[in-house]
């Protein structure tokens, strides 16, 4: 007996919510990095906004363990805390 209809599709509605939070976490913290932030990381923010609403699952995942690291180095470097506070 395998996996049943009714427990696949509940499971691909579970990776598809997990993709969708992760692409809301990584466009709020993309969104709220400074433009020093991003210029001291050499990223570009609107190439990373970009890859992550078009690049479905992968975007995300790439912006959050490629251009993130390198956001909070940068962060630290030039002694910024890394968002932008409104």
């Amino acid at each position: 007996m395998g996996i049943g209809f009714g427990a696949l599709e509940g499971l691909v509605g579970l990776i598809a919510l997990a993709g969708l939070v992760l692409l809301v976490m990584a466009l709020v913290d993309l969104v709220k990095r400074p433009a020093d932030v991003w210029k001291a990381s050499g990223h570009s923010q609107i190439v990373w906004a970009l890859v992550v609403i078009f690049i479905g699952f992968i975007g995300p995942l790439l912006y959050m363990v490629m251009a993130r690291p390198a956001l909070d180095a940068a962060a630290s470097r030039i002694g910024s805390t890394g968002v932008a506070h409104s």
